[in-house]
C-alpha cells in the first residue's frame, strides 16, 4: 500500500490533489474495516441513558438438554440489578443480586436445584442489562449475524442474540420475545410487562 501511495503521490502536484488522495484512502480503509459494535438504534430508538427501568416475564432456561421454567422480574437501577425467579406458581423463588461486574449475591437457592445454579452460571447474566432492551453492550465487541432481517440479532461473547418479537410500549419499540443462546444452553425470554 505505502508503494503504491508513493506512486501515486509522485505524479500529484498539487497540494490540493494530495489531500483528496489521502482522503479517499482514509475513507477506503474506514468503509472496509469490520464493525465492532452492533448500531441497533434504528430498530429500537432507546434511549441511551436508562438509569430505572424494571421488566416482567417468563423465562425458560435449557442447559445441556435438562429445562428450568420460571417468572422473573428484573429490576434496574444504575449499575445494579435485581432478578427474581419464581418458581411453582410463584410459591418458590430466588433472588440475584449483581452489577456490571457480575452475581453479587443469589438468596433463597436450595442445594436440590443445581439446574438452575447451573444455568445462572452460564448465562452472563451481568450483560441481560443491555440484552433485554434488544442492545448489545457497548463496552464489547458484537456483530450482526443477519443484518438483512428486520429482527435484531447480534452476536457478543460467544452468545448469540436474537429479538424475535416486539411489542411498543408508550413511544418507545421494546423486546416481547428474546432467544439467547450459545453451545451449551439457551434461554427463551418472553416479556409481558415494562416499568419506566
Amino acid at each position: 500500500m505505502k508503494i503504491y501511495l508513493n506512486k501515486i503521490l509522485k505524479y500529484i502536484k498539487s497540494n490540493n490533489a494530495y489531500i483528496l488522495v489521502v482522503i479517499c484512502c482514509i475513507s477506503g480503509c474506514v468503509s472496509t474495516s469490520q464493525n465492532k459494535q452492533v448500531d441497533d438504534q434504528k430498530n429500537y430508538p432507546i434511549p441511551l441513558k436508562l438509569d430505572h427501568w424494571q421488566a416482567d416475564g417468563r423465562l425458560s432456561l435449557s442447559l445441556k438438554n435438562e429445562l428450568s421454567h420460571a417468572n422473573f422480574r428484573w429490576s434496574q437501577k444504575n449499575n445494579e440489578f435485581r432478578l427474581r425467579l419464581s418458581f411453582l406458581g410463584g410459591f418458590r423463588s430466588i433472588i440475584v443480586l449483581g452489577d456490571d461486574t457480575g452475581v453479587g449475591k443469589i438468596e433463597g437457592i436450595q442445594s436440590d436445584e443445581k439446574n438452575i445454579i447451573d444455568a445462572l452460571s452460564f448465562i452472563p447474566i451481568e450483560q441481560l442489562k443491555y440484552w433485554l432492551l434488544g442492545k448489545s453492550n457497548p463496552n464489547l465487541d458484537s456483530r450482526i449475524i443477519d443484518p438483512k432481517e428486520e429482527e435484531v440479532s447480534f452476536e457478543q461473547i460467544d452468545w448469540k442474540i436474537r429479538v424475535m418479537n416486539v411489542q411498543k410500549f408508550n413511544s418507545l419499540v421494546l423486546p416481547k420475545r428474546i432467544l439467547i443462546e450459545n453451545i451449551d444452553s439457551n434461554a427463551l425470554i418472553i416479556i409481558d410487562k415494562w416499568v419506566f
